[in-house]
């Protein structure tokens, strides 16, 4: 499959190979004729929208004028921030007319584009700041409605992932590139929302966070807390670390190299005790592992949880847990090229059915800072210490 980043415009030609973008990808099929809200999008189906919004980010100079990379990330979220509306469709009457709705679409269609882009092999940071761009395109519209706590929560979690600008940009173009009665209003909103990150101190660089547990707890909703602030506490808290990972992405070689001792909770040890297929219902295997942590939870004894761990919710469950018992909480992300991972997979003792890594593809939430006091991901090129998840460091000219 031919990369997206080979379609991207460049200073010596800013036109756009629609009938290249059209061939090379299957997924375009599904947007092209899919239902669209009458009142919010007079231009036509979901591929209509698309092209459109591709377009007006092209001819935005502010666009132009990022580094190549940003440019590369805001195109690849612009062609793909609506991926999922087909999936989410859904119709009802309002006054005598036809109404689609498409709740969830963006959270959706970070989800699939994660896939889509990995199976390209698009460069992992680069990746995650579009599929970033993807799960937030609405926000900037209504944003400066929520109470000032919430907006400053909102833009300070987007300054950890591809930067408060770079999705106003996106969200102008997706402003600009339909027909309605409220695209002004909408242009405006995405003003105010630049001016609410200014104002935070973090429209073009991370949220000023005292430090990585005020940011945690800040930034997942445990506490009131002002997140400028220290507030304290033990620094030798035991640690839980939790792996986050497809099959065949390393864990097991990590854990080995990198353990440290620690004690280390394995799903996938506890399924084969168990003697459950890994296609089959995995409540049973999921029940034991939490047994176990526990045990290592009520000693305050730093240990491992290692499971796929590929959805928020998947982790949540256990970070739940820690945060409780007063642990730390470190992700530990690992990833593999897809055809690397595959035939790391064959050539495992106990290799995954291609089937489960598929439906985990399908489901698969890269971790991020709101989720621990340390993300470790390797293949963002992020260090444990500083790690933020693709912060872009870059600004405009004076």
């Amino acid at each position: 499959m031919t990369p997206i980043e080979a379609f991207l415009p460049s200073a010596t030609s800013w036109s756009l190979d629609w009938d290249g973008i059209d061939a090379a990808y299957p997924w375009i099929a599904a947007l092209r004729g899919a239902a669209h809200d009458p009142v919010h999008h007079r231009e036509g189906d979901v591929w209509t929208h698309t092209r459109m919004v591709v377009e007006e980010l092209v001819a935005d100079p502010e666009w132009r004028g990022l580094p190549d990379d940003l440019r590369l990330a805001a195109f690849a979220a612009a062609l793909l921030h609506d991926v999922a509306k087909p999936a989410t469709a859904k119709t009802e009457m309002v006054d005598g007319v036809e109404r689609v709705h498409h709740h969830g679409h963006s959270r959706v269609g970070a989800v699939m584009a994660r896939g889509i882009l990995w199976r390209q092999d698009f460069e992992p940071r680069l990746r995650e700041m579009a599929c970033a761009l993807i799960a937030r395109h609405q926000v900037p519209f209504w944003c400066h409605e929520r109470e000032y706590e919430d907006a400053r929560r909102i833009v300070a979690d987007q300054s950890l992932s591809s930067g408060n600008r770079l999705l106003a940009i996106l969200a102008r173009a997706d402003a600009r590139g339909r027909i309605c009665d409220d695209r002004d209003m909408m242009e405006l909103a995405v003003e105010e929302y630049r001016s609410i990150a200014d104002r935070h101190e973090c429209l073009d660089q991370p949220f000023p966070f005292a430090g990585e547990r005020e940011r945690f707890l800040y930034l997942s909703r445990r506490g009131e807390l002002d997140p400028r602030y220290p507030i304290g506490g033990p620094s030798d808290r035991p640690e839980l670390t939790v792996m986050s990972a497809l099959p065949g992405a390393g864990k097991s070689t990590w854990i080995r190299t990198n353990a440290d001792g620690r004690p280390v909770v394995s799903l996938d040890e506890i399924r084969r005790g168990l003697r459950i297929d890994p296609s089959k219902p995995q409540g049973a295997v999921i029940e034991a592992g939490k047994e176990a942590a526990k045990e290592h939870l009520r000693a305050k004894r730093s240990f491992v949880w290692d499971t796929t761990n590929v959805t928020r919710d998947m982790r949540e469950r256990m970070i739940g847990l820690g945060v409780s018992y007063g642990f730390a909480i470190r992700i530990v992300a690992l990833e593999a090229p897809h055809r690397e991972l595959h035939r790391r997979n064959r050539e495992r003792e106990h290799p995954v059915p291609g089937v489960v890594i598929d439906r985990l593809v399908g489901k698969w939430e890269h971790p991020g800072l709101s989720e621990c006091d340390r993300l470790e991901a390797p293949a963002l090129g992020s260090a444990p210490e500083t790690a933020q998840l693709a912060s872009p460091a870059w600004s405009p000219s004076p």
